[in-house]
């Protein structure tokens, strides 16, 4: 079954809350992000956040998909 298209806006949202929880993981403990730290640093606001992630923990969960995905890849 073909997957949705996802629109760009949409993409470029869930590109900026991750790029902002890896540089915030850099910075503080991870069970110490908020969203409030995710929205501010990203410079989106709360319901783009929840439109894409349940929580900070869904952020995460994405986060190691994507690296468990590209190492099955590579091997």
């Amino acid at each position: 079954m073909k997957e949705k298209a996802e629109y760009k806006s949409a993409i470029r949202s869930r590109r900026m809350i991750r790029q902002a929880f890896v540089e915030l993981m850099q910075e503080k403990d991870l069970e110490k992000i908020t969203v409030t730290d995710i929205i501010t640093r990203s410079d989106l606001n709360r319901g783009t956040f929840y439109a894409h992630y349940q929580d900070t923990r869904a952020v995460i969960e994405e986060i190691e998909n994507e690296i468990i995905e590209k190492m099955l890849e590579f091997l």
